[in-house]
Formats: structure tokens, C-alpha cells, sequence
């Protein structure tokens, strides 16, 4: 399995986003939750939230439509019991092309 989107980000349609999660070691760590906020730039009504499941050891992943095309800001929060972490990354979401 190969961390990030599993197939392409493009506006209106589910992409899956598949996290991996280690320590600086490459040792596999286990959260009790990973929620991420997609924060879009532009207009903030367009933010959206979502929890990742876990698949496996280290694997976790959630289905996620994003409405508009751009850049977007991931925040994710993992939490294992008392201990807290935040990572903030960007992505990118293709425009959907236009219709036949």
C-alpha cells in the first residue's frame, strides 16, 4: 500500500486517502482516532472534516469528496490515549472535466 490519495483528487468525486503512521524509527503506531479538517483557502464554508479508519497496523483511511478544485490545507489530529499530535500537510484537487 502506498501512503496518500489512491487514485486521483478531483472536485465532487470520492477519493480515498490512505495514511501510514509511524515514528521517527519507521516503527508502526497505533492511534485510538485520526480525524482530519480540509481547510479550503478561498471560502471556508467549503471546509470539511472527516475520521480515518483503521485498516491495519500503521493504516488508516477515509473516503473524502472534495467540492472544489485548488489547494487545499489538511490538518490532521491523531490522538493515542493522553497524547495528542498534529500534522499539517497540502494537496491539490484537480478540476473535474467538463461533461460530454
Amino acid at each position: 500500500m502506498r501512503p496518500g490519495w489512491q487514485e486521483q483528487a478531483v472536485a465532487g468525486t470520492p477519493a480515498t486517502l490512505l495514511l501510514e503512521v509511524q515514528d521517527k524509527q519507521g516503527n508502526a503506531l497505533q492511534m485510538d482516532t485520526i480525524r482530519g479538517k480540509f481547510l479550503y483557502p478561498a471560502n471556508s464554508r467549503y471546509d470539511l472534516s472527516v475520521e480515518l479508519h483503521k485498516l491495519k497496523t500503521a493504516y488508516y483511511q477515509a473516503q473524502v469528496t472534495l467540492p472544489k478544485p485548488g489547494r487545499w490545507e489538511l490538518v490532521l489530529t491523531l490522538r493515542h490515549g493522553e497524547e495528542r499530535h498534529e500534522v499539517i500537510a497540502q494537496t491539490d484537487v484537480l478540476a473535474a472535466p467538463p461533461p460530454p
